[in-house]
């Protein structure tokens, strides 16, 4: 059976509690102490967070809805923020992508490709792979694409994004010439300023007459820089 110990000391202008400990210093109201266990303060939805009445400043909630800490600083409710950057990261080393001496395609990622995500900045569509930013801000992107039965020939290659379906900008364009039969590899990164709710993918073109290439690794990763 497991025992808490609660010690409470009365003075002449306020009561201190202690929790597992019978040592409280002067200058402290609450103290807890222990070696196994966690104070856990309490959990709500965003919408139950909102849905506080007058909430008095500085107080304390963890958001299960993004799986972070808010304050209630100056009549709002604040994420308690560490210092890691926001971002998002979906890898793929399995499968194939389409190739054609015409089109270009969607990079061949989606929602079960995420490796690292922060959910209160990103969100990736569970067929095409496209991206809602859900925060204004600056962000890099980054991407690779590569396989491991490229044909000898010219080729033509380029990642190019594009935001609210209107293209943005190059993450990498480029034209070789493939000496043999072998692993080829081809990557870029683009910075780009973004508004809530602006949906970014990326398309890739790589000129191998209608092929479907084996895919060696692909990678797509956004970074929240400010």
């Amino acid at each position: 059976m497991k025992f808490l110990f609660f010690f409470l000391l009365l003075t002449n202008s306020f009561a201190q509690v202690g929790i597992g400990t019978t040592t409280i210093e002067p200058s402290v109201l609450l103290k807890l102490e222990s070696s196994n266990q966690a104070f856990v303060t309490t959990r709500v939805t965003t919408s139950e967070m909102n849905a506080i009445s007058n909430p008095l400043e500085g107080s304390f909630v963890f958001n299960v809805t993004e799986q972070v800490p808010y304050v209630y600083i100056n009549n709002v409710w604040t994420k308690f923020e560490s210092n890691r950057t926001p971002a998002l990261f979906l890898r793929r080393n399995s499968g194939t992508f389409t190739t054609s001496t015409t089109s270009e395609f969607q990079l061949p990622l989606n929602n079960s490709n995420i490796v690292e995500n922060d959910p209160a900045v990103f969100s990736v569509n569970n067929t095409n792979g496209r991206v809602t930013i859900l925060k204004d801000g600056i962000y890099l992107f980054a991407s690779t694409l590569s396989t491991s039965n490229l044909n000898a020939g010219n080729k033509k290659f380029y990642l190019k994004l594009y935001k609210n379906n209107i293209a943005v900008g190059n993450l990498s364009a480029t034209s070789f010439n493939f000496p043999s039969n072998d692993f080829w590899g081809g990557n870029g990164v683009i910075m780009i300023n973004a508004n809530a709710n602006d949906v970014f993918d990326l398309r890739y073109f790589l000129n191998e007459n209608g092929t479907t290439k084996t895919i060696a690794i692909v990678t797509y990763n956004i970074t929240k820089l400010r």
